[in-house]
């Protein structure tokens, strides 16, 4: 109550406004006295008062604002259909930041989710306005400072003022005029959110280079990397203050270690990461969500590129690399991320209603990509970039390969054609999608509907006790509550390793007869009968060929590859002749083999018995049990090996997400693993993937395969500027106010200043689920397939190119694809690696060297039949996109098919085989006139596993370089340089066929 005034040797007392002398007798006498004392209480008591005052005030105002708030929702209930028709009234204004309802005279702050208005609003929920949830950056609780400061303010007002509401036909910003003064303005409280759009890159706001949105005082949209870099101070702050409360009691926690502060400092970096939204909202997305949001994608990316396109054609300053490739750029990724998560969706989480959905959707989004792939003045203007000289010149090299091949690609989706032609040309576009939609998905519901029911035990015999958990786990979910695997019943289906296993260890020929016929006639009867399918789609192809110049759909497709359809044939007779003779003697082996182990000197082999006496002559030759092995490789020892090697190899370390209350990383299946990747000895993540590996019949498409879901680029995945002006204007950007140099410099500024999203990828196999409380056990298989697709995801996921077209997997040659992918598998028959990855699953002892030693030979066990099988089907692809005569009224595809594999397989096909009308990679997974890419790979993919191989995992400084080599090759360059010079850049010199020969046990 007292303090020491600075000039003076005297105390002054501000309750009873008087002075006394220095002495602390003094000081204490007057504290103590009646007058004090009554100053003191009448002081607390004003206080007291003032505290209720607030209080009322604050009661007043909460309560004014829910009366607004029921009266708004009221309306909203008496008046849908009338506020239905409002809904178009919604427009961006400029000046304040804030979207506007000419009906209402009312501003919606995005951010905030606040109304502010002069009348009550007539509540709707309109799909075309936005939330920042839509791009996946959390909405601040109660919007900024400045927000919450213009709210109190007219929550006051409105608890202090009767009316109060704005001049009819003001125009005056009613934020800005809060912020001002705090007059005219009313404030819904924190009515219902808007719905926010659940797939990632739809909708949200441009974001210019400052990180706000308008000019409107105290209000505005924060930037998302600001706001995780203020919520990373709070963090800092609330940790330091809960570190000292800490400190202080009786139970202060120890200081970190270096390695807890490492991992502490990734989950925080990681935590920042999740928040800026690039990752999809995958267990939010569902089924109605997709036609909406592909409806604002398409008009929103048309605007855009109508923007380019008068851009270019408005002549305002030279033609040049970014002014096209910049926005080109930004609209084809985020066309592409948008669709991608649905597309994902319906490969692993299938159903009608998605199904249906994806259907509707895909004539749109396949009309856009028509069209962005036929611009004329994008195509002219790259034309002028690569016939003049100078221009030419300044372009890197780089850059040069990707004008290039845009032209080239923009050729081949008919940009030159006859307007007739191209109409002609779009319509065959949209119908090939839908059959080629239509063809997988007959194909996923043929197996899906399979069952076949087995009770005899005897039946069973030879089946892994994990195979039988399975069928017993599936027959109780279909009906057989009492199923058990050890006596039934049991419920097998067409996924892979029921199949599989099936064929490999079930005793009962019979069994494996029934399985073998299902298999190969799938898709082939009945309503999910693809055979006029793979003719239509082969007839439409040869269409599209001619249409564009071209003799063959072959010809045609080899313009994105780096061999031609002749070499392609060439190189494939070469292998073939290589792999046949060894296929003929293997199969006299397994014969001879065969007749001693069933005791049948006359037997003759059957295609369902080939796979069942190779695993018996390979327990035989290599006293190694398939089902024991599988003892040695769970899968979360795989995953640790696969992750090592990668870390010795590339350089990197991979760690699971966080999962932390709001952070939790989103997911499509409780199954699915989302994972970091980090550059070794770094905290900041590079790279994300996920990992869907367990098989879902039914619903998950058979098969493994990886997606880089996000491009490592720089991208908006918002709208620009441009696609907002349209919306502004009637008629959008066909108004011929559209175009401005206003808007054209902002446009380009918008773009230059795109964030550097992290590329993240998916990961999908289809081996065999845990069952009965233990964990998923691999096949050699399966292990080799798991580190298959890493090799594509670490393409996709240590890219460094800057070229958003050219990074990762994209603007590569199809028969270059899959190099990283096949040389990533060959590590699994490395000594070093296969003893890091095989533990037991009960015991973690590693696999005995007895049983180890065996493993090698493995590698090269009947490769010639393997090849001679695989070849059949590269030359097949290759025959009906090239030679074959599709419009011949007896033509029969799938006999093109058997005929070759006659030819080349060690034993007469089975007459009934329709393994055509399943074979998703020519006829829906764009490997048409391009399945060989896995053999041109694999060649080159034994002369990169080579060099490794000489270098050594046991040498440490070696294995670095080459790995450091070959990621900065073959992993961070991507499209950017043609993988002949990629190859050249590595091994220094051209490929050879010596060490694909020698791998795999070829050599004459």
């Amino acid at each position: 109550m007292t303090e020491r005034w600075k000039s003076n040797p005297m105390y002054w007392c501000e309750l009873c406004r008087v002075w006394m002398n220095d002495s602390k007798a003094a000081k204490f006498n007057h504290e103590q006295g009646v007058k004090h004392k009554e100053n003191l209480a009448r002081k607390l008591r004003d206080m007291s008062k003032k505290a209720d005052a607030e209080k009322q005030q604050e009661e007043h105002a909460i309560a004014a604002m829910d009366s607004i708030e029921a009266k708004a929702r009221k309306q909203y209930e008496a008046d849908q259909a009338a506020a239905q028709a409002q809904a178009g009234k919604w427009v961006w204004h400029e000046g304040s930041g804030y979207y506007y309802n000419a009906a209402h005279r009312w501003y919606f702050d995005v951010k905030t989710s606040y109304y502010y208005g002069g009348e009550p609003v007539a509540w709707t929920q309109q799909p075309g306005i936005p939330s920042a949830a839509m791009f996946g950056v959390a909405p601040f609780e109660g919007g900024d400072a400045a927000a919450q400061a213009a709210a109190k303010a007219a929550a006051a007002a409105a608890a202090s003022k009767a009316g109060g509401g704005g001049a009819a036909g003001s125009s005056k910003p009613a934020a800005a005029g809060a912020a001002a003064d705090g007059q005219n303005v009313r404030v819904v409280k924190k009515v219902v959110q808007l719905p926010s759009h659940p797939l990632s890159g739809v909708g949200g706001h441009a974001m210019p280079v400052s990180g706000r949105i308008g000019g409107a005082k105290g209000v505005g949209i924060a930037d998302p990397a600001a706001a995780a870099a203020a919520d990373a101070q709070k963090r800092k702050r609330e940790g330091s203050s809960s570190s000292a409360a800490a400190a202080a009691g009786k139970d202060a926690k120890k200081p970190q270690d270096p390695a807890e502060a490492e991992a502490l400092a990734r989950r925080e970096a990681a935590r920042q990461r999740l928040k800026l939204g690039q990752l999809p909202l995958w267990d939010k997305i569902k089924p109605e969500h997709i036609q909406p949001a592909v409806a604002t994608l398409i008009e929103e990316e048309t605007a855009s590129l109508d923007f380019l396109e008068q851009d270019l054609l408005a002549g305002n300053g030279a033609v040049s690399f970014d002014r096209i490739f910049k926005p080109l750029t930004q609209i084809q990724l985020r066309t592409d991320f948008v669709s991608g998560q649905f597309s994902h969706l319906s490969d692993v989480m299938s159903t009608d209603a998605l199904r249906a959905a994806v259907e509707a959707v895909t004539p749109a989004l396949v009309g856009f990509r028509l069209r962005l792939g036929q611009s004329k003045p994008i195509y002219n203007a790259l034309n002028t970039l690569n016939s003049s000289t100078d221009m030419w010149q300044q372009l890197s090299p780089e850059q040069q390969r990707l004008v290039s091949k845009t032209l080239t690609e923009m050729a081949g989706n008919g940009v030159g054609l006859e307007a007739d032609k191209k109409a002609a040309f779009n319509e065959i576009k949209n119908k090939l999608e839908q059959l080629q939609n239509q063809f997988s998905n007959n194909v996923l519901d043929a197996k899906g509907a399979f069952k076949l029911l087995v009770t005899d035990q005897a039946d069973v015999a030879g089946l892994a006790a994990t195979t039988l958990a399975l069928a017993a786990q599936n027959a109780a979910a279909d009906g057989h509550t009492t199923a058990t695997a050890s006596a039934g019943p049991w419920l097998l289906k067409l996924d892979g390793n029921t199949y599989s296993a099936v064929m490999s260890s079930a005793h009962n020929r019979e069994l494996r007869q029934k399985m073998y016929v299902a298999e190969k006639t799938a898709a082939s009867a009945g309503q999910y009968d693809n055979s006029g399918l793979v003719r239509d789609i082969l007839k439409l192809r040869q269409q599209l060929a001619g249409l564009l110049g071209y003799t063959s759909w072959g010809e045609y497709r080899a313009t994105s590859k780096m061999a031609s359809i002749d070499q392609a044939i060439d190189l494939m007779q070469q292998m073939v002749s290589a792999s046949q003779p060894a296929a003929a003697r293997e199969h006299e082996q397994l014969t001879a083999f065969a007749r001693q182990h069933s005791g049948d000197p006359q037997l003759r082999l059957q295609w369902w018995d080939v796979e069942y006496y190779s695993e018996r002559q390979k327990e035989a030759l290599f006293n190694l049990n398939q089902q024991e092995l599988q003892q040695y490789l769970p899968l979360d020892s795989v995953l640790k090996g696969l992750f090592d090697l990668a870390q010795k190899a590339y350089g990197i370390s991979i760690v699971k997400a966080v999962h932390d209350g709001d952070n939790t990383p989103h997911v499509w299946h409780k199954d699915v693993t989302l994972y970091q990747v980090y550059n070794q000895g770094t905290q900041q993540p590079i790279a994300y993937f996920w990992t869907d590996l367990y098989a879902r019949p039914g619903s998950k498409s058979g098969g493994a395969w990886e997606n880089g879901i996000v491009s490592g680029a720089k991208l908006w995945l918002t709208p620009s500027p441009a696609a907002l002006r349209a919306r502004q204007l009637p008629g959008g950007s066909s108004n011929p106010g559209f175009y401005t140099p206003g808007l054209a410099t902002e446009q380009h500024e918008w773009l230059e200043a795109a964030p550097q999203l992290l590329p993240a990828a998916i990961v999908v196999c289809n081996q065999s689920p845990p069952v009965a409380g233990g964990p998923s056990l691999m096949n050699l298989r399966e292990v080799e397939t798991l580190f298959h697709e890493f090799g594509h995801a670490s393409q996709d996921m240590l890219t460094t190119v800057k070229l958003g077209l050219a990074a990762g997997i994209r603007n590569i040659e199809l028969d270059a694809v899959e190099i990283p992918s096949m040389m990533q598998e060959k590590w699994v028959y490395d000594p070093a690696i296969f003893a890091s990855i095989a533990r037991h699953w009960q015991t973690q002892q590693p696999l005995p060297q007895p049983m180890f030693d065996q493993i090698a030979g493995l590698q090269t066990y009947r490769s010639g039949t393997m090849f001679a099988l695989q070849l059949s089907k590269a030359l097949t692809d290759l025959k009906l996109h090239s030679s074959y005569d599709v419009q011949a009224a007896q033509s029969c595809p799938g006999d093109v098919y058997l005929d070759t594999l006659a030819q080349i397989a060690p034993m007469a096909p089975w007459p009934g085989d329709k393994f055509l009308n399943q074979f998703r990679h020519l006829f829906y997974y764009g490997y048409d006139a391009g399945y060989y890419s896995y053999y041109w790979a694999d060649i080159i993919s034994a002369d990169i596993h080579a060099a490794f191989a000489e270098a050594g995992l046991d040498n440490a400084t070696a294995m670095s370089e080459v790995g450091r080599r070959y990621r900065d090759t073959f992993l961070s360059l991507g499209g950017s340089v043609h993988p002949q010079e990629v190859f050249r850049r590595f091994m220094g010199r051209e490929p050879s066929i010596g060490a694909w020969l020698r791998y795999n046990g070829l050599q004459q």
